[in-house]
């Protein structure tokens, strides 16, 4: 066992340090809650624009933390508070996977099923990458992995130890409570033995849980005025740059409407590359392994077996499922805690399933009734092939977005303007993370994480990005070519603005043609940046 565990924590480790060292990738939004941080370290309150009460980021511990690294770096570059966060992240994912291990030897899964888990989890390129790219992702899944753990042990036993990891998750992200009740849901309905026991400890879970968020929740409430973050509000209108934004009403409503339709489709989100298309060159087949992998593991829990860690581990995937549908936008970063649980119930869940079916076995010859461990061999290897190829490929394409994207473009564009922009002055953009911090300038973003104005406006006048202009009237815009366009209908902006700098990273992302993902980086190779002129 020592030795095993030992493996797993090197395995766990040097993978999430590989793809730091490959690709150095730092997250757009890393920088937006950094600023947070940052102006807490420096005196000036946890705010992204100073004087702005605005509850602009949307996890405790992922502002917290690099405020404490920056304050006790004392450093005027943002690398040593991110690289201590780094760190702190790989050897939360390290524990996220121990915990995994534990869970599955807890309930009598043989090595073979541990060691695929393993290869399952440190192969999945989004919670890899979205770990060591200055995002919560690691912190969420160590407590995810530390549910599970703790469902498999035994709620009503370990009740105050699932309430702190509980807290936990709520302290990593507010959306935590998902998970939560997934969890929760899975231990009464795979309990295996009297339920009332299994409810008093979840009811004692959930107040431990509430005693120790609760100091947070208050100082939220009543440090921004509302414990709920100002990037849950905008989110709710959506990201389209022209459609209307919903009602409360109107987006539940939607949201019901169309999931059926959606489920499906938001589950195979959790294992395709990072904002894929089946028309930006990836593999058709990795399409089709993201739909195997997703339906089995939304689907195993129905299926009835004594496998409990891997139908509460179903069960919680196929909650999570629910909750993505009814977002307006599923972001990448909210997909690896659903990534953990669905890998956990195919880990364990295709051993169980390929040697449950007792009667098939027994028409089997002899030497035949090995075919399911060979069969379960077979699937889980082609798994790991499936992850480790698209792990390869979106680490070519994370290298070329953070060379050529972020640091020689968005940085430099945010470099550029803090010349330039006059104390005073605003920007107005949709990505705000590397501008916004490298210009150091007031910042009114859409949709609104950072801007309650601009999501008032957005819902009070039913506006959308270029609409917003006339109204907010900013100093200064930053435009992809889709925006600029939208932008040039509008008469008032034509008369108001003048086009100033172009900047363009085309000839530096090169021949892209084939590359899986080349129009991600596309996406963001030409930003326009136009002034206002004085009146």
């Amino acid at each position: 066992m020592r030795l095993e565990l030992i493996l797993t924590v090197l395995l766990a480790l040097a993978v999430p340090i590989g793809y730091l060292a490959a690709t150095n990738h730092i997250w757009e939004d890393f920088f937006i809650t950094f600023r947070h941080s940052r102006n807490l370290a420096g005196g000036q309150g946890l705010v992204y624009n100073p004087g702005e009460r605005v509850h602009g980021f949307t996890s405790p511990l992922g502002v917290l933390l690099p405020a404490l690294f920056d304050w006790l770096t004392q450093s005027e570059s943002y690398k040593p508070a991110l690289n201590c966060f780094r760190a702190v992240s790989i050897a939360a994912f390290a524990g996220a996977v121990v915990l995994v291990n534990l869970a599955l030897r807890r309930s009598g899964c043989s090595l073979l099923t541990r060691c695929f888990a393993t290869l399952f989890l440190v192969s999945e390129v989004k919670s890899v990458s979205y770990t060591v790219n200055g995002m919560e992702t690691g912190f969420m899944l160590l407590f995810v992995a530390a549910a599970l753990h703790t469902i498999v042990a035994g709620v009503d036993r370990h009740w105050l130890r699932c309430g702190v990891v509980w807290a936990g998750l709520m302290w990593t992200r507010p959306d935590g409570c998902i998970v939560i009740a997934a969890f929760a849901g899975g231990a009464l309905l795979f309990a295996g033995r009297p339920r009332r026991p299994i409810l008093i400890g979840i009811a004692k879970a959930a107040a431990v849980c509430t005693l120790l968020y609760l100091p947070w929740f208050a100082t939220a409430w009543w440090y921004y005025g509302s414990p709920v973050p100002q990037t849950i509000l905008a989110k709710i209108g959506g990201y389209s740059k022209n459609a209307k934004p919903y009602s409360f009403n109107g987006f539940v409503r939607d949201a019901f409407d169309r999931f059926f339709s959606f489920y499906w489709y938001k589950i195979r989100l959790v294992y395709e590359p990072i904002y894929s298309s089946a028309t930006d060159g990836w593999p058709a087949w990795m399409f089709f392994a993201a739909k195997c992998l997703s339906l089995f593991a939304a689907l195993y829990w129905i299926v009835p077996t004594r496998d409990r860690v891997g139908r509460v581990a179903s069960f919680a995937f196929a909650v999570l499922g629910i909750y993505f549908v009814i977002q307006n936008t599923t972001f990448p970063w909210y997909l690896p805690p659903a990534a953990l649980c669905g890998l956990v119930a195919v880990a364990s869940g295709v051993p169980t399933v390929a040697t449950g079916v007792p009667t098939l076995l027994r028409l089997l010859p002899k030497s035949s009734q090995q075919l399911p461990v060979v069969a379960t061999v077979v699937i889980c290897l082609a798994i790991v092939i499936s992850n480790s190829t698209l792990f390869s490929l979106a680490t070519r394409q994370m290298q070329l977005q953070q060379q050529h994207i972020e640091f020689d473009h968005r940085q430099q564009i945010g470099l550029w303007l803090a010349k330039q922009v006059q104390p005073g002055e605003t920007i107005y953009l949709e990505c705000f993370g590397y501008i916004g911090y490298f210009s150091g300038a007031h910042i009114d973003d859409f949709p609104g994480l950072v801007s309650p104005r601009v999501s008032r406006l957005r819902q009070e006048k039913r506006l959308s990005f270029h609409t917003l202009v006339p109204e907010l009237k900013p100093d200064w815009i930053v435009a992809r070519p889709d925006e600029y366009h939208l932008l040039e209908r509008l008469e008032e902006v034509r008369e108001t603005y003048r086009l100033v700098f172009t900047f363009d990273a085309t000839e530096k992302l090169g021949d892209l043609d084939g590359m899986p993902g080349a129009n991600y980086l596309r996406g963001d190779a030409i930003f326009y940046v136009l002034k206002r002129l004085k009146d």
